[in-house]
């Protein structure tokens, strides 16, 4: 898809391949509308690995624009994250961000999270989307430690165009204002 991952040696790389199918079939099972199953079956998975923590998880995940016939959407990315988010757990402290490197632009948000089912388990969950020339990607991390965080947020990415980034670089949170967001500009 264009890019290469930079991890810490002591992960431990998971071999997704024997649960793609089933975890596809969920997929589709949860999708709303023929768009939504179109889009699951174009669902590449990259990478999985457990960083820093028993139950922390880091996965890449992408879909290309030749599969989704489309040219990617972030927002669109961004909303539907969100949303299904918000089904299964209970968010807080949640941030946006994002950022851009040699011309691909990211975004990023990060939220303390509580299963609904069990809201005394509360775990960091970040997720980073980027439109790519061959389609979008988005990695994603639930980390059950600042370790685990720590670790996903400094991994780097390298990418075809010679663009190399931490995959949440400090800068990714800072606020700014913007001309639609500044009252005195309406």
């Amino acid at each position: 898809m264009g890019f290469d991952l930079v991890y810490p040696a002591d992960w431990i790389v998971r071999d997704l391949n024997p649960a793609i199918p089933v975890i596809k079939t969920k997929l589709e099972n949860e999708a709303k509308g023929e768009e939504d199953r179109h889009r699951t079956s174009c669902l590449q998975f990259y990478f999985s690995a457990k960083p820093g923590g028993p139950k922390s998880t880091f996965i890449a995940l992408g879909e290309a624009t030749k599969c989704i016939g489309q040219e990617p959407n972030l927002a669109s990315f961004a909303l539907g994250t969100m949303t299904s988010l918000k089904k299964k757990y209970i968010l807080s402290e949640t941030e946006y961000g994002s950022y851009s490197v040699k011309g691909i632009v990211f975004w990023t948000m990060r939220t303390k999270a509580a299963k609904v089912d069990h809201s005394d388990e509360v775990e960091t969950i970040e997720y980073v989307g980027a439109v790519l020339p061959k389609g979008i990607v988005f990695w994603t991390a639930h980390c059950d430690s600042a370790k685990a965080q720590e670790e996903f947020e400094h991994a780097r990415l390298h990418f075809e165009n010679g663009g190399d980034t931490e995959i949440v670089p400090a800068h990714a949170f800072k606020k700014t204002v913007t001309a639609d967001q500044n009252p005195k500009k309406r």
